[in-house]
């Protein structure tokens, strides 16, 4: 028993080495550098997530504006001028409603022409288009961007009021 003692101390007294300690060094240094590569390219695809979020919302609320109104007017005048794409809704005598878009501020624009008033429905398009070739149809193609991200979207409303 008295053998194995000494050797027990002589070990414990030991400690590390300079060479166990740069290999501890160097492990962490890649563990580190892997953890930050991750956490990096992480934030990176939350942006883009972000704003791939933000860009759908405005689609969604520009095609659901455009939608409410001009399902419900009697009639439509679209002007497709490349500068500012336009189109008067019109329900009778009662309302009527002009959408048209500020390219080059990337806002599309609602006005009440009774009142006057006007509003900024989105601040991220990019295009917009009506085609009216069908009798009591619509059909809407706007595109948003923000960035370097596109998002597109087309859609046929149905006048129910139109004669």
């Amino acid at each position: 028993m008295n053998r194995i003692f000494p050797i027990r101390k002589k070990f414990l007294r030991r400690g590390i080495t300079l060479i166990e300690l740069l290999i501890v060094i160097t492990i962490s240094i890649f563990v580190f550098s892997s953890i930050s590569i991750i956490m990096t390219q992480s934030i990176a695809d939350i942006r883009a997530n972000k704003d791939i979020i933000a860009l759908q919302t405005d689609l969604d609320l520009a095609g659901l504006t455009i939608k409410g109104i001009i399902e419900e007017a009697d009639s439509v005048t679209p002007s497709n001028t490349a500068i500012s794409p336009t189109i008067t809704a019109r329900y009778q005598s009662l309302w009527e409603t002009v959408f048209s878009a500020s390219l080059s501020q990337g806002a599309l624009l609602i006005t009440n022409t009774k009142t006057g008033s006007t509003e900024t429905v989105i601040s991220t398009l990019k295009s917009i288009n009506f085609n009216t070739t069908e009798a009591r149809v619509v059909t809407v193609s706007l595109s948003v961007e923000k960035g370097s991200r596109t998002l597109n979207n087309s859609f046929a409303i149905f006048m129910r009021n139109s004669p």
